[in-house]
């Protein structure tokens, strides 16, 4: 499994130690719930997975072969939960090169709808 030896972080720290990777991260950093009708709200949802790993000179390529295969778990997965009201909106890759080792960065964000009653606890 391509991700099995990743850590799963609950959040980023300020300085994440070559130790901690490889590491995902999965957050729901916004929402925005908009009233549809009395008693319903439709919550615009954001969900990102954010990866870090070290690497060599072929980090980009890495990066995108990440982005590919993180798309086809999570894409099924959000049909699940929010059928047909969801979509990848944006992915981000950057490479930082330092003392010849490539810490690659990769950030996709899923956006997707949901219904639930007002003051559901979602």
């Amino acid at each position: 499994d391509r991700f099995a030896d990743f850590s799963l972080l609950r959040r980023w720290s300020a300085n994440i130690d070559a130790q901690t990777l490889p590491a995902v991260l999965v957050a729901t950093p916004e929402e925005q719930p908009r009233r549809v009708a009395v008693g319903q709200v439709n919550r615009l949802t954001d969900l990102r997975v954010s990866l870090r790993r070290l690497g060599g000179d072929d980090m980009d390529d890495v990066l995108d072969e990440d982005s590919a295969v993180l798309e086809t778990i999570v894409l099924p997965l959000l049909e699940q939960v929010a059928p047909g009201e969801f979509d990848l909106t944006l992915i981000e890759t950057k490479v930082n090169e330092e003392a010849n080792k490539s810490l690659g960065m990769l950030d996709m964000t899923f956006s997707l709808v949901r219904r639930t009653a007002e003051g559901a606890q979602v």
